[in-house]
């Protein structure tokens, strides 16, 4: 095996022709068993890597079922007054094309962004106005003590 008789070439007229055409023929069975080769490996790979993404997305289910039984939500979050849910939404079943969804998805960041810039507007309003009342508070009460210290002193 692997050993090449070669005494019939030169036996014949037309050798030239023959060696050319045997070492064509070599070399293209060469190239088809190599691609060949590539071909299986190929397969493999991807059915291994295949089976990585979806042993990992299984990793990560068991983990996420495992950690809803270990974790109370109820007792964990008890004190905590916001807890961010984040669920799909259902839109039109109407087919769309990509700029129309780029300007719903635009329309709906532009709307939530206005209702929390009013909410922090809200809530600033809210803390300035208390500020000013504890501050004002405290300038009383220090005028107070000042008033009493100045007519203590004008006693004297």
């Amino acid at each position: 095996m692997g050993e090449f008789n070669l005494e019939n070439f030169d036996q014949n007229r037309d050798s030239f022709i023959l060696y050319v055409m045997w070492v064509i023929s070599t070399f293209l069975i060469l190239v088809v068993f190599l691609n060949l080769l590539i071909a299986i490996i190929s397969d493999i790979f991807d059915k291994i890597h295949e089976n990585i993404q979806n042993n990992l997305i299984k990793e990560l289910v068991y983990f996420m079922v495992e950690s809803e039984v270990l974790i109370n939500r109820r007792k964990l979050f008890k004190k905590h007054k916001y807890i961010i849910i984040v669920s799909r939404e259902r839109g039109k079943s109407t087919p769309v094309d990509a700029e129309t969804r780029l300007q719903i998805i635009k329309n709906s960041m532009e709307n939530q962004v206005s209702i929390q810039n009013n909410h922090l507007n809200e809530i600033y309003k809210r803390l300035e106005k208390d500020c000013r009342e504890k501050i004002q508070n405290k300038a009383e009460t220090l005028d107070i003590s000042v008033t009493k210290k100045m007519n203590g002193l004008t006693k004297l």
